[in-house]
């Protein structure tokens, strides 16, 4: 009798133990990998398609109806191919329905078809963010690939 109750004893012990232990391990060890998934930061870069644009219009580029998800303090870089040198031709950013024109340089594409127009922006304020190319002269410009990186 004795040999049985020590026997039950001990495996209630060794129950309770492990049932201490595997609680312990879920509560200290946290999931890693969904931060990962859920990071809406991520470096990115998007390539658009040709498209053409007509006087008085502007495109936009954008990851889905709200844009990207872009972290303060983040350069981006929008870059667009023509075979034509324009000379009004505006780029930026828009959040909502205000519109920020920046600067870019343009250049002979290293192929030697066309030219290339870059646009480089700092985002100051976190947000969704979406890009633009405005044809403010030309009759109709055609724009063969646009890129949107960060």
């Amino acid at each position: 009798m004795k040999k049985i109750v020590s026997l039950l004893l001990s495996l209630c012990m060794i129950f309770s133990f492990a049932t201490i232990c595997y609680a312990d391990d879920e509560t200290v060890i946290p999931p890693v990998s969904n931060e990962m998934i859920i990071n809406p930061y991520l470096r990115s870069t998007a390539t658009f398609g040709s498209c053409k644009i007509d006087q008085g219009v502007t495109m936009g580029f954008a990851s889905g109806d709200n844009g990207w998800a872009i972290a303060a303090n983040t350069t981006v870089t929008l870059k667009f191919y023509m075979k034509t040198k324009e000379s009004n031709v505006n780029c930026g950013y828009y959040q909502g329905s205000t519109y920020v024109q920046k600067s870019h340089t343009v250049k002979a594409n290293a192929s030697g078809d066309g030219y290339v127009y870059t646009c480089t922006m700092k985002i100051t304020k976190g947000g969704n963010y979406k890009f633009f190319i405005s044809n403010m002269t030309a009759k109709t410009i055609t724009v063969t690939k646009t890129t949107v990186s960060f």
